[in-house]
């Protein structure tokens, strides 16, 4: 086994340069063991069975504030020599010291752990050390080359499973399982109860129960878990196979899944097998309405119980489907059974029931690029069952989709949009390295210019002349990016020192899409005609997008550049409907048609300039939706722009609309025709999810309103879900007087 131990190289890499050992050893001793300060780190010492290095400094007598202290004491506690227990601690006093693992220190942690295996092989700390260690230092490679310097290393590879990072988990379980097939009830106990494991892993220990019987409830909680996830994941037709292949005792432990095996029955066509999961089910008692925010799995029970019961009697189906599509759209997170919620929610509530027969689970699992060869080889059949199950499910899922999306309600939105989209973006603005001679600028460091500018931007940059001003501006207003980014740049003009100020003119740059514009630059502004804009590039990596925004990362940062178009581009207002090109392009309305739904008003004045005025009755939802436009956007709508007997709503409202706002725009995705007839002070645009993501994707980031309607047959009660992806809410909403009053149940924000 000693063989296989990596071979150092002869000459360590030096320590980071300034990093005194002794200094950090003092920090060390004195940092506080408050979970607020390091916990995930030692909840993963904790989760392998051992104290993490601090709290053994901590618990000697005296503490120690030496480093050779602080070596005596990992001795003690660890039963290593010196020259394993030096390194380690090293190796912690530098990161919990703030020190990071980067292109210079990465070698020198490198070799630290890699002197502790060598100089204590066989030793679990060593193992826990590396295992907690992964990603400052440490490697899956090295821990394999640990573990394998046991002559029996299944004991303490089991131990891995609880307290690290699931790919050392995921090492843990095939080294124990390998080494000692006794471990099985051990390794399936500890696999089940960490939710960070993929399904291929939870499936391939289970597999490997099956070759390897241990006492019968030991893979009960594994299976529960297996079931669970192939449930969520939509493999209903697998989980239905996996169900078959437990053994009788194993099924006795396997709780709280009767109702989802009955609905994935049905799912697969299966009645007899569902009526087998669920032979008797009782009334469904609904909870109170309350805030659904993410991970809320409040009423999955009464809903399950209400959708069997009305599978299974037609004449509860015909009633009305209210409780149902309000628990599906308030607190529902179950898994989304397609075909039974859209089929029971489609004569009233079709939207939601496309929603669901339209839906299409992520694929939740690890890349093969992410996996070491031998983790792959361990969990190879698992994944090609769970292959198989889901080419099955996405056979099924284009099959539901294409009953769902056929016919003139689907085709209804493939319109002008849909062309628009097709056309490549137009941009003014040609970029130009720095004039020589042009130090670029510094890097900004959160000071923001002393101008005040209109309600909704913020100021960039400022060149003054006398009593004139131009300022580049963020605003969100057509580019809501949550949290991610201020937004979009506009050019602001001013010739009184701020106290009017001329319309902002959109320039189609948007932050991190890639440039940033710093707060000072040689160039000038405006200059006759130019605009010039010195920028920095730091274009935004999409996959570090998280809520909140602590870890976003850039595809590539430049400097020593700036950009340059016209006044007159940015002003370029093809059709003369008093929009600009560029906001046209933003707004995806047609910049060559004044009129671009072609229902009598210019974009200009239209509150939806893609969805054409009703020539018949609105839908029933109409007055709901603006009054949920009013509550979350406008404030309350003028009545007199929707009372009148006149054949069209411009009679009713006794002439045209005033102009809107160019840069008062909300962003919402759904079925245009759900808009019809619905009444805002500002812009909305409305996109399918499509067009969304096309937008996101190739013209830049977007987080769009969504809104999610429910409505009782009398169209007296209704429940409303409202996200921008980031943050949400929802409303109960009750008609009193002929109108809709709103009740908040909740928001949140991720």
């Amino acid at each position: 086994m000693l063989g296989l131990l990596l071979v150092l190289l002869s000459a360590e890499p030096a320590p980071p340069a300034g990093f005194d050992r002794e200094a950090a050893m003092k920090r060390f001793a004195a940092m506080s063991l408050e979970p607020s300060e390091g916990d995930v780190w030692q909840l993963m010492w904790h989760g392998m069975g051992e104290k993490s290095p601090c709290e053994i400094v901590h618990a000697a007598k005296p503490v120690p504030t030496t480093f050779a202290g602080g070596v005596a004491a990992l001795r003690a506690a660890w039963s290593v020599p010196e020259a394993a227990a030096a390194p380690i601690l090293e190796a912690e006093v530098f990161l919990r010291g703030g020190g990071e693992r980067n292109e210079e220190t990465g070698p020198w942690l490198a070799s630290r752990y890699q002197a502790a295996v060598k100089a204590a092989p066989a030793s679990p700390a060593i193992v826990h050390a590396i295992g907690a260690a992964q990603g400052d230092g440490a490697s899956i490679e090295l821990l394999q080359q640990a573990l394998a310097t046991f002559p029996h290393p299944g004991a303490v590879a089991a131990s891995l499973i609880r307290g690290t990072y699931p790919k050392v988990g995921a090492i843990g379980a095939m080294v124990a399982l390998q080494d000692d097939p006794s471990t099985l009830t051990k390794v399936a106990t500890a696999v089940a109860q960490r939710d960070l494991f993929p399904l291929s892993l939870k499936l391939q220990v289970l597999q490997f129960g099956f070759a390897h019987p241990p006492p019968a409830l030991g893979l009960a909680p594994l299976a529960e878990s297996v079931l669970s996830d192939a449930l969520k994941q939509g493999l209903f037709e697998m989980a239905l196979e996996i169900w078959n292949e437990l053994p009788p005792p194993v099924r006795a432990g396997v709780h709280g899944l009767d109702l989802q095996l009955a609905l994935a029955a049905l799912e697969a066509g299966r009645a007899k097998e569902a009526a087998a999961f669920a032979p008797r089910v009782p009334e469904p008692k609904w909870p109170e309405v309350k805030e659904a925010g993410p991970g809320d799995r409040g009423c999955a029970e009464p809903v399950m119980q209400e959708a069997l019961l009305r599978s299974r009697d037609p004449k509860r189906a015909a009633k009305d489907s209210f409780l149902l599509a309000r628990g599906l759209s308030a607190c529902y997170r179950g898994p989304r059974f397609a075909r039974t919620f859209g089929g029971l929610l489609r004569v009233r509530h079709p939207d939601l029931a496309r929603e669901y027969a339209t839906y299409r689970p992520e694929r939740e699992d690890w890349r093969e690029s992410e996996l070491t060869p031998a983790v792959l080889a361990f969990v190879r059949p698992a994944r090609e069952r769970l292959d198989a199950a889901r080419q099955r499910q996405s056979k099924t899922a284009v099959a539901l989709e294409a009953e769902w999306t056929a016919g003139a309600a689907a085709k209804a939105d493939v319109d002008v949009v849909t062309r628009l989209l097709d056309v490549p973006p137009w941009s003014p603005w040609v970029e130009h390295p720095l004039p020589e001679g042009v130090k670029p600028a510094p890097e900004d460091r959160g000071e923001e210019p002393d101008v005040k500018l209109p309600r909704g931007y913020w100021p960039l940059r400022v060149e003054r002349k006398k009593k004139s001003l131009w300022v580049v501006g963020a605003s969100q207003n057509l580019d809501p990016a949550g949290e991610v980014s201020p937004g979009g740049f506009w050019l602001l003009h001013s010739e009184n020192g701020g106290r009017d100020w001329d319309p902002p003119l959109y320039t189609g740059l948007r932050a991190m899409q890639p440039y940033v514009i710093p707060s000072r630059s040689a160039l000038p502004l405006v200059k006759g005609d130019k605009v010039t804009l010195e920028v920095q590039v730091r274009e935004l990596d999409p996959a570090t997008i998280s809520f909140p925004p602590v870890g976003l990362g850039f595809r590539r940062k430049a400097a020593g550049l700036y950009v340059e178009a016209s006044l007159a581009d940015l002003q370029k207002d093809s059709d003369k409907d008093g929009l600009t090109d560029l906001i046209e392009q933003r707004l995806l309305t047609d910049p060559k048609n004044a009129d671009t739904d072609g229902d009598g008003l210019s974009d200009l004045e239209d509150s939806f300039p893609t969805v054409p005025l009703p020539k018949q009755e609105p839908p029933a939802t109409a007055d709901l939706i603006t009054t949920v436009l009013e509550k979350l956007v406008d404030g309350p709508h003028p009545g007199a722009n929707v009372v009148g007997q006149g054949k069209t709503l411009l009679e009713q409202a006794g002439g045209r609309p005033a102009p809107i706002a160019p840069d008062h725009v909300v962003f919402i995705t759904g079925s245009r025709g759900t808009f019809v007839g619905v009444r805002a002070l500002g812009r909305v645009i409305v996109l399918s999810d499509e067009e969304s993501l096309r937008v996101s994707k190739e013209r830049g980031l977007l987080y769009p309103l969504s809104l999610e309607v429910v409505v009782d047959e009398a169209g007296e009660n209704a429940y409303v879900n409202w996200s921008e992806h980031w943050r949400g809410g929802s409303y109960e909403g009750k008609k009193e007087n002929g109108r809709w009053v709103l009740k908040s149940t909740g928001e949140w924000i991720t």
